[in-house]
């Protein structure tokens, strides 16, 4: 488009796209690109002139445009990219609302973008984003109004507690996705003995993750693998279910799993650390984790981190495992398996299969979804066997919206935030 504007005033154009994605094709010294899996099959991204971009692909790829469209692929201006070398200081993007404040641990404000390109829009003046830790102070403000909308990652009420809400005032509504993230234990490679394959499965099978579902999302989730349940790529539900680890855990299920522990060495098990972020439903994952694994001799250390420390270790290794989640902005192999399982992807625990990586490419440029489903299976296979993650849980998400919001739809974890076309009623 011509005419669109930075929030600094510049203009927006192809260089600053090239700039933007090329950072995740080939990041430059110093710069984490943990989701530069997405471009693995990019071979050159040019700006022909100021409007157009083209992006030149080494083979063809079933779902490229799904893949760029991803809400990961954010667009920086160039000129402050070039002077201050990342985004961590200066926020300047080109959407419907600038950033105006952060105040750390209380709330990040936004107002409108006059010169939005699109007409009369945003409705709003503006936005503020409230960080409200405790579950019964956020649903309080939500209550009384002080909060309108409590949506994704925010909302963690069970639908009894929404179902009361809803009673008190039928305006509000309940708004929901299924399935977008993926929430597992990430076991860390580079540390023993998460490196045999055997403790990894004796995990898995001691997990009961119906209960995680019940206890820790209140049924808005589903037991799952490493496909998108219900999709047309991996196994079908009734299947996986029927699976040790994936049913609920039998007594033979846990004798397999004290049986496999004793073949890695570990008789009588052993001690190690759960790293989690601070938010309820992590702690929660975490807890559970902890009471779960005793029964076949594991004790558990929770450490709970706020989440730039959370990351941090993440990022150093300096894990034994970590309660996480993947976000899935949509069902799309390219997405969820480039994030976790490709070598050098985000992969925090440092998966590494040449197998898997060889299939995930073929998989991707094929065209043919019969034979598509093939490879895609080939890869599960591999993946509920060597268990780069143990499994949970894929989490559904859903909205809590005030009386007053008119046109807002919760379309997943990541996407429905620009909030162009949203306005309130007196």
């Amino acid at each position: 488009r011509k005419g669109v504007k930075f929030h600094d005033g510049t203009p927006l154009t192809a260089a600053d796209v090239v700039e933007s994605l090329s950072r995740g094709l080939r990041p430059r010294s110093g710069i984490l690109a943990p989701r530069a899996g997405f471009y693995i099959n990019v071979d050159k991204i040019e700006a022909p002139d100021d409007f157009t971009v083209r992006i030149t692909l080494k083979a063809p790829q079933a779902n490229f445009m799904g893949v760029a469209a991803l809400p990961f692929g954010v667009i920086y201006p160039k000129p402050v990219l070039d002077k201050k070398g990342d985004m961590k200081k200066d926020v300047v993007g080109s959407g419907p609302f600038k950033f105006v404040e952060y105040v750390r641990g209380v709330s990040i404000k936004a107002v409108r973008n006059p010169d939005y390109f699109i007409k009369d829009r945003p409705y709003l003046d503006g936005i503020a984003r409230y960080i409200i830790k405790d579950e019964a102070a956020k649903v309080a403000a939500f209550r009384s109004g002080q909060v309108d909308l409590m949506a994704g990652m925010q909302q963690n009420t069970s639908p009894a507690e929404r179902a009361v809400m809803q009673k008190e005032n039928p305006k509000i509504q309940v708004q929901k996705v299924t399935g977008s993230t993926f929430q597992a234990l990430t076991p860390n490679f580079t540390r023993k003995p998460w490196d045999d394959k055997r403790v990894r499965q004796a995990v898995n099978l001691a997990v009961d993750k119906h209960v995680f579902v019940e206890l820790v999302q209140y049924g808005d989730a589903v037991v799952g693998g490493f496909m998108f349940p219900g999709g047309p790529w991996g196994m079908p539900h009734e299947e996986l279910l029927k699976l040790p680890g994936y049913r609920k855990p039998t007594a033979d299920d846990l004798a397999q799993a004290r049986k496999l522990l004793a073949e890695a060495g570990f008789p009588k098990g052993f001690k190690f650390t759960v790293a989690s972020r601070s938010l309820a439903d992590y702690v929660k994952r975490a807890v559970l984790t902890k009471d779960q694994l005793k029964a076949i001799g594991l004790e558990v250390e929770i450490d709970i981190r706020e989440d730039a420390r959370f990351y941090s270790t993440l990022g150093s290794g300096e894990f034994d495992i970590a309660i996480y989640g993947l976000g899935t902005p949509l069902p799309e192999p390219d997405q969820y398996l480039a994030d976790s399982y490709l070598t050098g992807s985000i992969n925090w625990g440092k998966y590494s299969n040449k197998t898997v990586d060889d299939l995930y490419v073929q998989q991707s440029r094929e065209m043919d979804p019969a034979r598509r489903q093939k490879l895609l299976r080939q890869v599960e296979d591999i993946l509920l066997d060597e268990l780069p993650l143990i499994p949970n849980y894929w989490k559904a998400y859903s909205a809590l919206v005030g009386p007053r919001v008119r046109n807002y739809v919760l379309t997943g974890i990541y996407t429905g935030y620009k909030m162009e076309d949203v306005w309130l009623a007196r």
